[in-house]
């Protein structure tokens, strides 16, 4: 591709470069210049403008990100765009993103024009969300680039993708309660976790509760496994501050172990999460919050994904992806 200043008698088929002011409007860059364009140029008063001229063998922007996008497209996923130089990958269906950022990287690094940016990995993500999204900064490539960088695409096994989550898993929800606690804060307890599992079309099934304390806890989980819960969420009425607290102590006194204890994957800084297994009776899975206030329910979902708008995709570009911690995603498919 050649790109540079020329003067007006030579500017008609070019790509404009930046978006010129001319007496009757503007003409806005990456327009392809036709014989009026160049007349109204004149009009302004210019000699000449800076273009972009594709020769053989070179894609033009639109069609370069496209290409590359379709490369990148896996099931659950849809391309789409191809328009001001940019491609987008949407997500089919809610779900978790799964990403091989070695990948992305390999592909970044074949030309400095091509830049392919994503969610983080293991971000939820809403149905119709862009997950993935191609970027050329120059208005063409080679298409023996653009073929490059989508080989290394084909030759792993899709380097993005969206595990779906599995609507079809029950959820059951207990709450412990100190004496004084309104029942109008416990009822919006109930809401925000709902809220939280309709985003993956998930709902409570079953909800318990009961006194805050070891025994009390114990007791709720044993009537869990009777309902054939696949997940069970915990809500401490107080903070979890040792393992030996209250909802820990009840996870392990009912047969069950802790996986994790601490702040891994939260997006709130004082709320602890714990993630264990109860499997007395079949394969429960235990998730125990406990934020500092009632009302900030929901800094983790069911799934151990942290819940937040991720509804724009991460910038990545040539920058290292770091690899989220919260890799439980026990509601998503694959």
């Amino acid at each position: 591709m050649k790109f540079g200043e020329v003067t007006l008698d030579a500017a008609a088929g070019t790509i404009l470069a930046h978006s010129v002011r001319v007496t009757d409007g503007l003409l806005r860059k990456g327009r392809r210049l036709n014989e009026e364009d160049v007349t109204r140029m004149r009009q302004a008063g210019l000699n000449a403008v800076t273009v972009a001229e594709l020769e053989g063998g070179d894609l033009d922007e639109n069609a370069a990100a496209l290409r590359l996008a379709e490369a990148l497209d896996a099931p659950g996923l849809s391309a789409s765009g191809g328009r001001t130089g940019r491609a987008n990958l949407r997500a089919d269906a809610a779900g978790v993103a799964l990403i091989d950022a070695e990948t992305i990287h390999r592909m970044n690094a074949v030309d400095e024009a091509l830049t392919i940016s994503t969610v983080r990995p293991f971000d939820a993500v809403a149905a119709g969300q862009v997950t993935a999204t191609v970027k050329l900064i120059t208005f063409g490539l080679p298409a023996s680039t653009v073929d490059a960088c989508a080989a290394i695409a084909r030759a792993e096994n899709a380097p993005v993708r969206v595990a779906p989550y599995d609507t079809s898993l029950k959820v059951g929800l207990v709450q412990t309660v100190l004496p004084g606690l309104k029942e109008s804060i416990i009822a919006k307890a109930t809401s925000a976790t709902a809220a939280r599992l309709a985003e993956m079309g998930l709902a409570i099934d079953t909800e318990r509760h009961c006194a805050h304390s070891t025994a009390g806890v114990t007791e709720a989980l044993a009537e869990m496994t009777t309902t054939k819960c696949d997940i069970v969420l915990v809500l401490g009425a107080s903070a979890i501050v040792d393992r030996r607290d209250i909802v820990p102590a009840a996870i392990t006194a009912a047969g069950g172990q802790i996986d994790h204890l601490g702040l891994r994957g939260s997006r709130q800084p004082h709320a602890v999460r714990q993630t264990g297994r109860y499997a007395r009776s079949g394969h429960s899975r235990v998730r125990a919050f406990s934020p500092p206030s009632r009302l900030r329910l929901g800094t983790s979902t069911a799934g151990g994904t942290p819940c937040r708008d991720s509804r724009r995709p991460y910038p990545y570009g040539r920058r290292r992806i770091t690899q989220g911690n919260a890799r439980q995603a026990d509601v998503a498919r694959g």
